[in-house]
């Protein structure tokens, strides 16, 4: 796989994870079980290309000459893979919640809320990603890098009202 192709690849595994990853959002944000569960149904399409997307860019990362230009991009593609398949893990764990969370009598915890906002804002900063060349693509690579790991962060505080009924403070 030519190093193009591998972009193209990448960039079309992170379109499909945007894609599940703001519809589980959606689902969250108005507690709809239903669609949940389809979000949580599609996790293996979503996931189909990562394993062979990041064999490729290793094998070539491997055969590439040290410092060069093509070994930049193909780190670059390995970043962005890496953040593609951790948009897919949150995707799958905020439907979960959003599932849990419309459980008749279940808390709401109002961090879901705003994980269900920043996923959002998430989604729009990887399709930002996915749609910039490679020289302008690193700095949105850590944006989104760090917008996953708040989600994150709010992910873990919103299953653990959902578990115990209550917030939990991560203040350190």
């Amino acid at each position: 796989m030519e190093i193009e192709a591998l972009e193209q690849d990448v960039s079309d595994s992170g379109a499909v994870a945007v894609r599940v990853l703001r519809t589980a959002a959606s689902a969250a944000a108005q507690r709809d079980a239903a669609r949940a569960h389809v979000v949580l149904a599609f996790e293996r399409d979503a996931r189909k290309d990562h394993r062979r997307s990041a064999a490729a860019a290793w094998s070539l990362a491997v055969a590439a000459p040290p410092g060069g230009d093509e070994r930049e991009r193909l780190s670059l593609v390995l970043r962005t893979q890496g953040l593609i398949e951790r948009s897919v893990d949150l995707a799958m764990r905020v439907a979960d919640l959003g599932r849990l969370a419309a459980r008749r009598g279940a808390p709401q915890p109002p961090e879901l809320d705003q994980l269900c906002r920043v996923a959002m804002t998430t989604c729009d900063a990887a399709s930002d990603m996915l749609r910039a060349g490679p020289a302008q693509r690193r700095p949105l690579v850590a944006d989104v890098g760090n917008l996953l790991l708040r989600c994150e962060a709010l992910a873990a505080v919103s299953a653990a009202w959902l578990e115990r009924g209550e917030s939990t403070c991560l203040a350190f």
